[in-house]
Formats: C-alpha cells, structure tokens, sequence
C-alpha cells in the first residue's frame, strides 16, 4: 500500500489493524534502507524539538521496546 492510501486506511479503519502494520513495517523499512548518511544526520526541526532520521528510528525501536516491557509485565514474563 502507498503512503498515502497508508495514512487514509488508518484515518478511516478501513483495512484490519494486522494488514496496515504489515504495511506500514514494509514501507518504513524501504524508506530507512533506501536513506543516505547525509538524509540519515539532516536535521528536521519539530515544534521546539529538532529531529534526525537516526534519531527517529532509535525512537521508534525504543517505542518498540516499551510495548514490549508493558506487555511482559502484564503477562507476568521476564524482559532480560
């Protein structure tokens, strides 16, 4: 799916939350291998907060990583 057939899918739920991960995983991996160095260090100013590539995709791995930690909790299961 296209980015921006992406981003109307979610607006609207009108695929299932499975299939737009899926795709979203799919087209984020594409855009982060298809970077160079330089686009990776551009900063991007946010509001007050200035952002890189690089710092966006350690984000997202820690959000990631946050999940995880919730849902072991909950579960009752080791995060080592």
């Amino acid at each position: 799916m296209e980015d921006l057939a992406l981003r109307k899918a979610v607006r609207q739920g009108t695929t299932e939350l499975p299939a737009i991960l899926a795709d979203l995983w799919h087209l984020t991996g594409t855009r982060l291998a298809g970077m160079s160095e330089a686009e990776r260090n551009t900063p991007t100013q946010h509001g007050r907060v200035t952002w890189t590539a690089r710092r966006g995709l350690r984000r997202m791995l820690e959000h990631g990583w946050e999940h995880f930690k919730g849902l072991s909790q909950r579960l009752e299961l080791p995060t080592a």
